[in-house]
Formats: structure tokens, C-alpha cells, sequence
């Protein structure tokens, strides 16, 4: 079971990791209600119990630290101070940061992809330049913590 939930959570990143779970519950409790042979329904159940949440989630969170998704995120909380932040510092600062860990260096359009796509924080361009939008502080305190990264005070 633990190997499915990683499996829908890399393939659906914006989802929950316990709706995720809930969704994959309820599949094993039909699959249960129809399932006839005893064997297989204890064998279900022992499965089910024995798999915890919180630990899942805790080693989850752990996983997507080490992506490049969460590392962008870390960079923009290390240099968000509540204005409009240029997507081109946050690249310079992650390849300065992650150059040991990081194969290749990663482009400023890859970052913008990950920003826009991946994290969902809206960008706009200003004077050439794309810049995280001041009000997206929400946003982003709430990719910290679904990421189990710490929030740095402003």
C-alpha cells in the first residue's frame, strides 16, 4: 500500500497525501465487500492495519525534500521579504546553493516552470523580467508546510 500512496502522490503533487489514502481506502473497501475468498479479505485488512499515515507522511515529506521542486521552494522562502522576487535570483541562488547536488545547471526557464507549474505561484512579467507576485506569501507558507520545510520570518 505504501508503494501505491508514492506512487499517486509523484503523480499528483497538489493532492494531499491523506486524500490520497482516503481514495485508495475506499477502492480496497470495495474490492473487500465483493472479494469472497476469506483468505484474501484477512489478508487486506492486516495489510491496512499495519499501514500507518502519519509515518507514511512523515517519510513523504522527507522524499519530496530531496526534489527539485521543494529545493526551489526552499530558495524562495530563503529570499522572500514580501515584495515582487525575480525569478532570475532565485535561479542564481539555486545553482550557487545546490551546484554540489544539482547534475547540471538549472535553467531560469525550468525554474519558472517548477514556480508556475509545478508550486502553482503566479508570476507576472515586469520591465522583462518575471517576478513572484507579493501576494502569493499564503501560497508559499502553505508548499512549506505541506513539504515539512520551515517557514523563515520576514
Amino acid at each position: 500500500m505504501a508503494a501505491l500512496v508514492t506512487y499517486c502522490s509523484r503523480s499528483r503533487p497538489r493532492e494531499s497525501t491523506a486524500r490520497i489514502v482516503g481514495q485508495i481506502n475506499a477502492v480496497g473497501r470495495s474490492v473487500g465487500a465483493v472479494c469472497s475468498n476469506r483468505k484474501i479479505h484477512t489478508t487486506a485488512r492486516a495489510a491496512k492495519a499495519k499501514f500507518r499515515l502519519s509515518d507514511y507522511s512523515k517519510e513523504l515529506s522527507f522524499d519530496r525534500s530531496l526534489d527539485l521542486d521543494s529545493r526551489v521552494l526552499e530558495v524562495v522562502n530563503e529570499l522572500w521579504n514580501g515584495e515582487p522576487l525575480p525569478l532570475r535570483s532565485i535561479t542564481t541562488r539555486l545553482n550557487e546553493k545546490y551546484a554540489d547536488d544539482l547534475q547540471e545547471t538549472v535553467s531560469g526557464k525550468r525554474v519558472g516552470f517548477v514556480i508556475r507549474k509545478v508550486l502553482g505561484i503566479r508570476t507576472r512579467k515586469r520591465g522583462g523580467l518575471f517576478e513572484i507576485l507579493p501576494t502569493e506569501h499564503g501560497r508559499i507558507e502553505s508548499l512549506l508546510k505541506r513539504l515539512g520545510l520551515e517557514a523563515e520570518a520576514a
